[in-house]
């Protein structure tokens, strides 16, 4: 399947309005989970944008100039020599910066250990290692076929990223999703660390210190289901990584891995359940926001399946795209 992911500017403008409110939400409640000691690595790390070009500087004083207005985001403009003082990791060559003081960030794999011991701790019980292989309807229920054997379970909850969309076909349910191949290169023992996440503006390359480990990612191709990793696009990561951040050329014992981010045609999640299925609840579909919109989808979903009536579902609908055809 493959689709172009092009709206009208009207259908962008709203699109955006929606996941700037969800991603609002989901900075508060990322915020909550932190206050609440579940350890996710969540913190106010800031952010600094540097520029090569004054070209690309223009564009990066209008970019805040928007945050600023449509946010809460500050942002200031730095000289080369103040971003120097900021982030001495850098290295020279730039033109300018713009540093957004109060960005935050955490680390995924600690969001992920986090939450998951916060959920055993509340009964949960996590199975790793089980593979769900089929899904099927038996009557008004779902039957679950996995490599541990057949479930049978009052509430389905499909959050399978890409592999959503080839599972609920099993079922009779279509979403359009493409895969998104995006790269990430983590370093161990970097000689020089930046202490600021990093925004390499030209090369579209992000250098952020995870305590431990510098995480370098960059690089998004639609259309990468296969999950091809190309070694000359992670060269290319590694050369900008060089040519903005100081003993980068030295790194050593990287690890390089990539993922597959499940993306809609509209650029919106795909959050609920399908009509007359209300055993099963959907949540794909959210692109290169899993992690920033993970909280505040699981608020949504608590919701729906409480019964709640949840007004942002409306534009998440799973059956949204009911007339598409189904490649």
């Amino acid at each position: 399947m493959r689709f172009v992911l092009s709206c009208r500017a009207p259908q962008v403008e709203v699109a955006t309005q929606i996941l700037r409110a969800l991603s609002m939400e989901g900075l508060t409640l990322h915020a909550k989970l932190a206050a609440e000691g579940i350890d996710t690595g969540f913190r106010t790390c800031g952010r600094l944008e540097v520029f090569g070009t004054m070209a690309g500087l223009e564009k990066g004083r209008l970019e805040a100039a928007h945050y600023v207005a449509t946010t809460a985001l500050r942002a200031e403009e730095l000289t080369p020599a103040e971003a120097l003082c900021l982030e001495p990791a850098l290295n020279g060559g730039l033109v300018g910066a713009i540093y957004y003081p109060d960005e935050t960030g955490c680390d995924p794999l600690r969001y992920v250990q986090g939450i998951a011991a916060a959920a055993v701790e509340a009964g949960v019980l996590i199975e790793t290692g089980v593979e769900l292989q089929a899904l099927s309807r038996q009557g008004r229920r779902f039957l679950l076929k996995t490599s541990a054997g057949t479930r049978k379970p009052l509430l389905t909850v499909m959050a399978t990223g890409i592999w959503s969309a080839h599972l609920l076909r099993m079922a009779g349910i279509h979403i359009p999703l493409e895969a998104g191949l995006g790269y990430s290169i983590d370093v161990a023992n970097a000689r020089i660390e930046p202490r600021t996440p990093v925004y390499l503006n030209e090369a579209r390359t992000i250098v952020t210190n995870l305590g431990g480990r510098l995480r370098l990612v960059g690089l998004f191709v639609l259309g990468g289901r296969k999950g091809h990793r190309d070694s000359g696009s992670v060269r290319r990561l590694f050369e900008a990584a060089s040519r903005g951040i100081q003993g980068a050329d030295e790194w050593s014992s990287a690890r390089v891995w990539s993922g597959l981010r499940p993306c809609t045609p509209d650029a919106l999640p795909v959050i609920g359940s399908p009509p007359d299925m209300e055993d099963l609840t959907i949540a794909t579909g959210h692109g290169m926001l899993g992690l920033q919109l993970a909280p505040v989808t699981a608020r949504i979903l608590a919701d729906h399946v409480s019964g709640a009536p949840v007004t942002e579902l409306i534009p998440l609908a799973v059956d949204r795209f009911r007339s598409w055809p189904q490649l």
